[in-house]
């Protein structure tokens, strides 16, 4: 579920927006860096994916409902966290424009939600595992 227009006060939507803008200028940095033009398309086939996977809302008692988000499974394909947040912000000012779901003033709050929630996870979890991921073993679209 996302968090709805006017659900928080407005000092705290600056605050989660200076947030948002701090990561979305890190991962800028990292696409402009690591993203090369032959993996654009795949960036943006996973963003449709995810803009349909989290259209799809599954009620969960007491009233609210949930989805599922998929931020590990860009940051687990690019083997970096920073290509969720682009995502992430990409599908979450799509629709909270055009669909309602969300609100513009909680964007901030909403992408470091489902960002923490995920990728971030991914992150710290695979920075732990047993078994290493070197950075240069990322699946690629290779052409």
């Amino acid at each position: 579920m996302h968090i709805p227009d006017g659900f928080i006060p407005l000092w705290q939507c600056a605050i989660y927006f200076v947030i948002l803008a701090v990561a979305l200028i890190i991962s800028l940095r990292w696409a402009r860096r690591d993203l090369d033009e032959k993996r654009v398309p795949l960036l943006a086939v996973l963003a449709a994916g995810i803009f349909a996977i989290m259209s799809m809302n599954v009620p969960i008692p007491w009233g609210t409902s949930g989805h599922m988000v998929g931020g590990a499974l860009v940051a687990l394909i690019f083997m970096a966290p920073e290509a969720a947040v682009i995502v992430f912000t990409l599908v979450l000012i799509v629709q909270g424009l055009f669909f309602g779901d969300g609100g513009l003033t909680a964007l901030g709050a909403n992408v470091l939600n489902m960002y923490s929630s995920t990728s971030l996870l991914f992150s710290i979890s695979s920075s732990i595992s047993v078994i290493p991921i070197p950075r240069s073993s990322a699946m690629s679209l290779r052409v």
